[in-house]
């Protein structure tokens, strides 16, 4: 029953101190830019595909260009989904997602895995690792 009334008091100061202005979340405010850059690199390849479409993009819909500069806007970091598409009759498709810190220097990768999908050498896989690394612009 303390343990419950504790509590019940806490969640009451906090919520006084939010609705008077005397407690506040930290946010970032600062409006920098980065330079995002990525690599490609295919680690193994089992017959799948030699004809390959490599993307990202970020936000849920704008492609990212290699080198492309981006404003944080205030976040401290950004989701990144990383695609890759064999090109054929029947696509073979792998994704991930990225998070990446905006951070002069930080770097971030993720291994893709592409599964083929059709004909004698279904199951076989690609494997590609992409790096994606930051700098301050």
């Amino acid at each position: 029953m303390k343990v419950l009334f504790k509590n019940i008091l806490i969640l009451f100061l906090l919520l006084i101190l939010n609705l008077t202005g005397c407690y506040q979340k930290p946010t970032v405010t600062s409006t920098d830019t980065y330079r995002i850059s990525y690599q490609f690199k295919l680690i193994k390849n089992d017959s799948v595909g030699n004809d390959w479409k490599k993307e990202i993009t970020y936000n849920g819909y704008a492609l990212l260009t290699n080198g492309q500069e981006i404003k944080t806007n205030g976040r401290e970091s950004i989701v990144l989904k990383i695609t890759v598409t064999e090109k054929d009759t029947y696509p073979d498709v792998g994704s991930s997602q990225l998070t990446l810190l905006f951070k002069d220097g930080a770097t971030a990768s993720t291994e893709i895995t592409v599964s083929e999908n059709k004909g004698r050498y279904r199951g076989n896989c690609a494997v590609w690792k992409v790096t994606c690394t930051v700098a301050a612009a």
